[in-house]
């Protein structure tokens, strides 16, 4: 009974996740993430795609803050988490200078050594700068020496301002994001790690439906042409 049930799941197109051991994501990084609540939002989406998950979340200024928590190195180790995402590089904020990508890589490397995913959160650019280039390449230098796949939210951003140029996604400071910005970054994440494929229904009070629908379809869009690459 049991196997037709199953059966009749997979013929109908339907994910079957209530067998699996829960998505446990432990995310590291500063107000980027902490702002609207990103691993809520990721969370959210996971679970209306029928998938159990588990979040966590410490934050600091930068990766290499973040790397001397003593405590961020135990729960890393101890927390048998599947992924963890590292939001934070050292970055030039005037892409004048090059700082060391120290904490990063121990973070990374760490994660690979307790067993996880190390997911790399290249953020978003600023409002009115053309630099997600620039992000992505200093979590690639991370990547390079510690391994880990790149989260590209910096690319999901760009796609959906192309296609809608007047588009709001920043907080009015143009750094952070307002919630329409965090939820396009936390459908990247989740569709990162569900698979493009997956069906994620959930849509956050404040976010019109509309808009919540082309900003999945950007970040859907976004990760499958990534993951091919």
């Amino acid at each position: 009974m049991l196997f037709a049930v199953a059966l009749a799941m997979l013929w109908a197109g339907a994910p079957i996740h209530g067998e699996q051991a829960p998505h446990r994501i432990y995310f590291l990084g500063n107000s980027h993430t902490s702002s609207n609540d990103v691993p809520g939002l990721v969370r959210s989406l996971l679970v209306s795609g029928g998938f159990k998950v588990e979040t966590e979340m410490a934050t600091g200024g930068h990766l290499d803050d973040i790397e001397k928590n003593t405590g961020v190195k135990e729960r890393i180790e101890r927390g048998k988490w599947t992924h963890v995402v590292l939001q934070g590089a050292m970055i030039s904020s005037s892409h004048k200078y090059e700082y060391s990508q120290a904490g990063g890589i121990a973070l990374a490397a760490r994660v690979k050594k307790a067993g996880a995913k190390a997911l790399l959160f290249a953020e978003w650019p600023r409002k009115g700068w053309d630099e997600s280039d620039y992000i992505y390449k200093h979590y690639g230098m991370i990547q390079k020496e510690a391994g880990g796949e790149i989260l590209p939210v910096c690319f999901a951003w760009d796609a959906a301002l192309k296609a809608q140029p007047k588009l709001e996604l920043w907080a009015s400071d143009g750094n952070h994001s307002n919630l329409a910005g965090a939820y396009l970054a936390a459908c990247t994440i989740a569709y990162w790690i569900a698979g493009p494929e997956s069906n994620l229904k959930f849509v956050p009070t404040g976010v019109d439906e509309k808009l919540a629908g082309t900003l999945k379809q950007t970040a859907r869009a976004t990760v499958a042409s990534r993951k091919r690459a």
